[in-house]
């Protein structure tokens, strides 16, 4: 089958797919630039459609190679933004160059297979998964390769805990939603092995699960990663004593990806790291969310939208809870409670209310150390008994190219942008002065680098020093503030 560019038919198909990415897209619009012959689908431009009633027509007959190699042409990324299934004992393979990503159901309902590969000539790709996207297995005997690695398909959190109990190591996926209603309250973590192999959600979603206990899963090895996996509508009531504790996972050292959790985490220990993803990272986590709301009503624990404690590094992340302590000294902090010694947040944000503690910041609430970069909290009202900002709390750091816009208030110390800074010097940020109704950027230190805006010029162009790479405006988006390009707000 193959079918040439035609005029109108090229722009109506780049416009079903979107703006123009070098991407062979799997579409409900007609097939175009597409040859598919031998098993093998090819573009023969750089943007291509394949039509995905096509494709299950060709899988009912064998098996199907899509490639973003074709003859003298070279595609970036494969795009599925239409749902297709199949029930032969045929397997596709999805082979990008650098990234595949799954907006819309695939369902293998047969015994057939799925192969994926990313990074096929170029080491920036990733596969990911948008919030429609999924892939669903009827057959736990059907067969998923990623990147060349074999997975054992799962779909039951039982069946989850059990195999890597068996084999902490090994590589696991969920094949289909899965509901908790019935299971009752877990009295410990479900999971409670720590993944030391890989665990991939493929975009399924756990949800109505009831957990007295430090989190989904107890801990995160540092060979170990989940990924892709949202857990919605879950409660957790944690009472760890000095440890972490979290919506989905405890404590973390090895890599979180793609994950979205929406939890009510009622956190009752004390002295603990609490955090909507994670108690402690100490390893990676990025292009994850976390919203619903976190309640602490034990003393001294650090509570973050995101993250408890960070010592690894935050990336393309965000948290829309409501957080408040009622109960005893904490930090609270929209995105981090505390971020320490290697600690780096780049390219994130937070956008819920923080109330109560001694120390509160709209994205963080104490940098001890580390970095944070290219991140903003918005339209957070924060409050504190003893010190506020719209942004940090305590900054012992350095913040660069950021900004905020939440409205502080605190009996002790509290600025626009920073509470309370220990005589560190900030580059590149900025508070918005009409809607902090606060004067000053930093409430006790130096203000240098912290620059007062109204909310009229954020809106009118990017401030000093922002990259148009990173960062970007439209009237429609964010309220016409500044928004991160790759990290774009929710709709």
């Amino acid at each position: 089958m193959t079918i040439k560019r035609t005029g109108l038919a090229v722009l109506a198909a780049i416009a079903a797919s979107g703006p123009a990415h070098a991407a062979v897209t799997i579409s409900a619009a007609a097939t175009q630039d597409m040859t598919c012959s031998g098993g093998v689908c090819a573009p023969m431009a750089t943007d291509a459609t394949l039509n995905a009633t096509d494709l299950q027509n060709l899988l009912a007959s064998g098996t199907v190679r899509v490639t973003t190699t074709g003859s003298g042409v070279q595609a970036d990324n494969i795009r599925v933004k239409a749902p297709f299934s199949w029930s032969s004992a045929s397997v596709l393979t999805l082979d990008a160059y650098r990234s595949i990503a799954i907006e819309d159901s695939v369902s293998i309902t047969g015994p057939g297979g799925l192969t994926l590969a990313t990074n096929d000539g170029n080491p920036r790709g990733a596969l990911s998964f948008g919030s429609r996207g999924d892939v669903t297995f009827a057959n736990l005997s059907a067969s998923l390769e990623v990147n060349g690695v074999s997975y054992t398909l799962v779909n039951t959190i039982k069946l989850l805990a059990d195999a890597i109990a068996a084999n902490p190591s090994g590589a696991y996926a969920l094949a289909d939603d899965y509901d908790g209603s019935a299971d009752g309250t877990y009295r410990s973590s479900p999971v409670g092995t720590g993944v030391a192999g890989i665990v991939e959600g493929l975009g399924h979603t756990i949800s109505h699960v009831t957990i007295d206990a430090s989190g989904f899963f107890a801990y995160v090895q540092a060979s170990g990663s989940v990924r892709d996996i949202r857990l919605t509508n879950t409660s957790v009531h944690t009472s760890s004593v000095g440890t972490g504790a979290g919506g989905l996972v405890a404590e973390n050292s090895g890599n979180l990806s793609g994950d979205a959790v929406f939890v009510h985490l009622l956190a009752g220990g004390s002295n603990s790291y609490v955090g909507a993803l994670t108690g402690m990272n100490l390893g990676t986590i990025t292009a994850s969310s976390a919203r619903g709301t976190i309640k602490s009503v034990g003393p001294g624990n650090g509570v973050g939208g995101l993250v408890g404690y960070n010592a690894g590094t935050i990336s393309l992340s965000s948290a829309t809870n409501s957080i408040e302590q009622s109960y005893g000294s904490a930090s609270l902090g929209g995105l981090v409670s505390a971020n320490e010694t290697s600690g780096i947040i780049t390219q994130s944000f937070a956008t819920g209310a923080v109330r109560g503690g001694n120390v509160a910041g709209g994205l963080v609430s104490v940098i001890y150390a580390g970095e944070v970069e290219d991140s903003y909290s918005i339209g957070t009202p924060i409050g504190s008994s003893l010190i506020a900002g719209g942004f940090a709390g305590i900054d012992d750091s350095i913040v660069t190219k950021s900004y905020s816009t939440g409205t502080p208030n605190a009996g002790g110390y509290f600025g626009g942008f920073i509470g309370y800074n220990d005589t560190r010097e900030n580059r590149l940020c900025y508070w918005d002065i009409s809607t902090s109704n606060v004067a000053n950027g930093v409430g006790h230190g130096s203000n240098r680098g912290v620059v007062g805006l109204t909310t009229t010029q954020l809106q009118n162009g990017l401030p000093v020093g922002f990259s148009s790479k990173i960062w970007a405006e439209s009237s429609n988006v964010n309220g016409g503030l500044p928004y991160l390009v790759n990290n774009p707000p929710p709709k």
